[in-house]
């Protein structure tokens, strides 16, 4: 048995970061978790392999936030997918850097107009709209010239 003094149980109130409702954000965060839960008069072994599920397995836990070494992999991964893709569709505010560009890709940027070098100009098709035809004609044009493209080959 524990002695703990009156600090130490106000530390583990919900209001400090503690009890049951922080508790079930992490670890009963994800999943189906009303399917695997004991109910009143189920066996000791359901009530034992829900447990074992939710504090052991961490089926049900909410994802912890990445760490650097995670960020830095997953912003790697995109950088590298993006340099092999033939066809990219940027619908965000911020231009990809043109090294990341591949020689005869397709760019399409609907909404915002990006700036590029001259010689990530020259060596990719970029297609801009205003989004007066709206994102899915643009990424038709993107499939048809390249279409057109390789039957040109």
């Amino acid at each position: 048995m524990s002695t703990w003094t009156l600090k130490e149980v106000r530390a583990l109130s919900e209001k400090h970061g503690g009890g049951n409702k922080c508790c079930k954000a992490k670890w009963l965060a994800t999943g189906d978790v009303e399917k695997y839960r004991p109910k009143p008069g189920d066996s000791l072994d359901k009530y034992k392999n829900f447990v074992r599920m939710a504090y052991e397995e961490k089926m049900f836990m909410a994802k912890d936030e990445e760490t650097p070494e995670e960020k830095e992999a997953e912003e790697e991964a995109k950088e590298e997918a993006t340099a092999e893709a033939g066809l990219i569709l940027n619908a965000s505010p911020v231009p990809i850097p043109g090294d990341l560009i591949r020689e005869g890709a397709v760019v399409s940027t609907p909404g915002i107009p990006h700036v590029y070098d001259e010689a990530t100009l020259r060596k990719a098709k970029f297609i801009h709209d205003p989004l007066a035809i709206g994102t899915a004609p643009m990424v038709a044009q993107c499939i048809i010239y390249t279409m057109e493209k390789e039957r040109e080959q």
